[in-house]
């Protein structure tokens, strides 16, 4: 009889070891959820599109790998053949980010600008409001990336399990060294050189076609510095 209690002690002795637990280990990992939540809503922006600048700030470095690219120049992306070579020419004020997507090896963004002014447009499309711009440049969960870059190759990225990958981050910058930086906090207008395709307008020659105006001068990726043209001068 007495061992008998011995072993009823011993069992509802392990039974509640057991039940703390689970409780200890059901609250750690609801912190750790909390946790991971604050960041996705601290680097999410309208549209659910992704921050570059907020996932620099906030997400460890070792959770963000970098790809790089800046597409084909079928001319020498001067102010005059951008212009020359361009279905539309505007001044625009940056709205929103619209949708980020991987149609490949690269990333791209769908930006929102509200026409300032129109330099030049040879399309039939009506801009007098707004225009959607597709450029290089955005960033993705690692998870959305693998799942979309048909191109990713057997084991890469074998060292992030696939549970933890919506947890990393891939990144292409706009334009390099950080020159382009489309954040919800971004009011800035721009000298927009686009080209038309399929109904869609795009980014000429990358980067070199989205230049930032700063007091009348425009950002020249060359010199890294802002120089004049008539095209901005009021």
């Amino acid at each position: 009889m007495r061992n008998k209690k011995i072993i009823s002690i011993l069992f509802i002795s392990l039974l509640l070891i057991a039940i703390t637990v689970f409780i200890i280990n059901s609250k750690f990992n609801n912190y750790e959820t909390s946790i991971a939540s604050q960041q996705d809503d601290s680097i999410i922006e309208d549209n659910k599109c992704l921050s570059i600048s907020e996932i620099k700030k906030n997400i460890d470095s070792d959770k963000i790998f970098y790809i790089y690219g800046e597409g084909m120049f079928i001319y020498e992306p001067t102010i005059e053949n951008l212009y020359e070579n361009a279905d539309l020419v505007m001044i625009g004020r940056f709205d929103k980010n619209v949708e980020t997507y991987v149609p490949g090896v690269s990333i791209h963004t769908k930006i929102q600008f509200d026409t300032v002014k129109i330099l030049k447009n040879t399309s039939d499309v009506n801009v007098d409001d707004n225009i959607i711009v597709d450029t290089l440049g955005g960033a993705v969960t690692l998870s959305e990336y693998m799942n979309n870059n048909h191109t990713v190759k057997d084991g890469e990225f074998e060292n992030v399990s696939p549970k933890e990958r919506s947890n990393y981050y891939v990144i292409q910058e706009y334009a390099p060294e950080d020159k382009l930086d489309f954040s919800s906090n971004n009011n800035n207008e721009y000298l927009l050189f686009l080209g038309l395709r399929d109904g869609q307008f795009y980014a000429s020659a990358s980067y070199y076609g989205i230049r930032k105006i700063n007091n009348n001068t425009i950002f020249d990726y060359d010199t890294n510095k802002y120089v004049t043209s008539n095209l901005v001068e009021k």
